[in-house]
């Protein structure tokens, strides 16, 4: 079901670049279909994209319904009419209700709105755009999700009380968003490459598109700036994941960037820089990949329901948490490469687990109940 919800992903981000050009570039289709095609192969083979598919079973659905939501809300400011206001309300309350991180959708496309309305007074890009249809649709969306909000702010508030958001660290909010893309942009190289797509798309498109790209910069900047806001006010928020959609709207922006490219032999180029430093970047990141989800599922299968899991490395014990029953993630703990008390070790040989204290753990756990990949589960 994840790959299937991956592959309606890959055909929605093109298919929302493409009515970015269809809507704010007087149907420049040529160009457009060319820029949908550029995003949609950034997001197919984005880094962190691919991860967050593996690691968090909500987030193929929450980015679906998103880029669904954004497909119908670009088509709402030209077009407006309930065939595309109900299915924007509607894939905006399916995308928070699968995770509460879009709502950080409703933080750009709130400001986005905002712009519409100052652009109609200055007589701004954008001014002859509708204003209301949009509007409507982010209001339904956030009215369809009222009837269940108390349930929610119970349950939320019951997980920050025991701690769910504990371990996050606050940090200097330029710095957090700079190194979060240049990190999930795959590599070094690649978050370049798209830096200077990115500008050269906002450049290129200012005098004949401007709004194209400018819608783009506003959903990558939005969520960035919303967890400012709420770290600095609130509880520190600065988690990559959180912001997924930001990565997601940078991507469309360096895809505007290499559509914009006049020469051919220059688009050629792009397109295989791309898919070359994406191939390396998932080579190398696949040389990393536990699946803590597997291992999570042998030690609640072989293990008694009240048994004690010690989770080495220590830091990876909210993964092991996350995969866990919610009646069992207390019981999984940090164990630091000790021996520990716990009847199950769920443990992931190699960095920064030294090779002597993986012998230890061993020999404090000697029945191996199952395997995953880079990961093993034993008991005493």
């Amino acid at each position: 079901l994840s790959s299937a919800i991956d592959t309606i992903s890959i055909l929605l981000m093109y298919a929302v670049v493409r009515e970015l050009y269809q809507v704010f570039a007087d149907g420049k289709l040529k160009i457009g279909e060319l820029a949908g095609g550029f995003a949609a192969l950034m997001f197919a083979t984005n880094v962190a994209v691919v991860q967050s598919a593996r690691t968090a079973r909500m987030y193929p659905l929450m980015t679906a319904a998103e880029l669904a939501q954004i497909f119908f809300f670009v088509r709402a400011q030209r077009y407006g009419g309930p065939l595309n206001c109900i299915p924007a309300a509607v894939f905006l309350a399916l995308a928070i209700a699968a995770n509460f991180t879009a709502a950080f959708l409703f933080a750009g496309e709130g400001l986005w709105v905002a712009y519409l309305l100052v652009a109609r007074w200055k007589c701004w890009p954008g001014g002859q755009l509708r204003v209301a249809a949009p509007a409507l649709s982010l209001t339904a969306g956030i009215a369809l999700l009222l009837p269940f909000a108390p349930a929610a702010v119970a349950v939320s508030r019951t997980a920050i009380a025991d701690g769910a958001l504990d371990w996050i660290r606050y940090r200097p909010p330029l710095d957090w968003s700079y190194d979060l893309l240049r990190n999930d942009a795959g590599n070094r190289s690649l978050f370049r490459l798209f830096l200077a797509l990115a500008a050269f798309g906002l450049w290129r498109h200012q005098r004949w598109a401007p709004l194209a790209p400018m819608f783009m910069a506003v959903a990558a900047v939005a969520p960035f700036a919303a967890v400012a806001v709420l770290s600095l006010f609130g509880r520190p928020m600065m988690v990559d994941r959180y912001v997924l959609l930001a990565l997601i709207a940078f991507l469309g922006l360096a895809a505007t960037g290499a559509a914009a490219i006049e020469s051919i032999l220059g688009r050629i180029l792009v397109f295989a820089v791309i898919i070359w430093l994406s191939a390396r970047a998932l080579k190398h990141s696949s040389a990393f990949w536990v699946d803590w989800k597997k291992a999570a599922a042998i030690a609640c299968a072989e293990a008694p329901a009240n048994a004690e899991i010690s989770v080495v490395p220590g830091y990876a014990v909210n993964v092991v948490r996350y995969n866990l029953p919610p009646k069992r993630r207390l019981l999984a703990v940090g164990a630091d490469s000790q021996c520990g008390d716990s009847q199950i070790l769920i443990v992931s040989p190699g960095r920064p687990i030294a090779p002597a204290q993986i012998s230890e753990l061993k020999a404090c756990y000697p029945r191996l109940l199952g395997q995953a990949t880079r990961v093993e589960v034993r008991s005493r």
